[in-house]
């Protein structure tokens, strides 16, 4: 699945990436309709191309995710791909293994 939080970006991506079958446009926060399924892929995978800047950086979304592994509610195998990222943050400990760094050339 391909998520963008622009339905213009979104049909550029449908028009290139024809192999990917479902796409969604999630504008100002998770509010859409679709249900999670876990088994989709070997390992699950959240990916985020592009750089962390000034006071953007991801730690709202690591609380997050933590909250959900201490909850139990990601007890399956994941990984998040930062691609292009700078690594101008703090990385917790607890996420360390599920994240993986890669250069916009894909080294």
């Amino acid at each position: 699945m391909l998520i963008s939080v622009s339905q213009p970006i979104l049909e550029q991506f449908r028009n290139k990436l024809t192999h990917i079958k479902n796409f969604l446009e999630i504008r100002n926060g998770f509010d859409h309709d679709m249900l999670p399924n876990n088994h989709f892929n070997e390992v699950f995978t959240v990916v985020y191309a592009g750089t962390f800047y000034g006071k953007n950086k991801p730690d709202t979304f690591f609380e997050a995710l933590i909250q959900l592994m201490t909850e139990g509610k990601l007890n399956f195998d994941w990984q998040l791909k930062l691609i292009g990222a700078s690594k101008n943050f703090h990385l917790p400990k607890l996420l360390k293994k599920h994240v993986v760094f890669l250069s916009f050339c894909g080294e």
